[in-house]
């Protein structure tokens, strides 16, 4: 018997495992969202999440990070001072903005 079907078979079962569709909705990580600083300011800006370091956003610029859902507590410290405390609250698969201006 000639090696072809057997070469023929196995790319038919590459292909076939190219095309399986994405993981459906549900099956996706749960239970997470995200919260993000608008600095509308001239420094930069620091964003702290129930007291722990999230991110930095620079002057002018945003920064994001992902929460655990529920309700949380955000303050930003710059060089000039601090923001906040401001209520954060994270639903799952949803983003949350806060935006800070001079």
């Amino acid at each position: 018997m000639p090696a072809f079907p057997k070469l023929r078979s196995a790319a038919v079962a590459a292909i076939v495992g190219c095309f399986q569709p994405a993981a459906p909705a549900f099956a996706q990580q749960t239970g997470w969202g995200q919260i993000s600083l608008n600095n509308q300011t001239s420094i930069d800006l620091d964003l702290f999440v129930d007291g722990h370091y999230a991110c930095r956003a620079l002057a002018g610029l945003f920064c994001t990070s992902q929460e655990r859902e529920g309700s949380h507590v955000c303050t930003a410290q710059g060089e000039g001072g601090r923001a906040g405390p401001f209520p954060c609250p994270v639903k799952s698969g949803e983003s949350f903005t806060w935006n800070v201006v001079e």
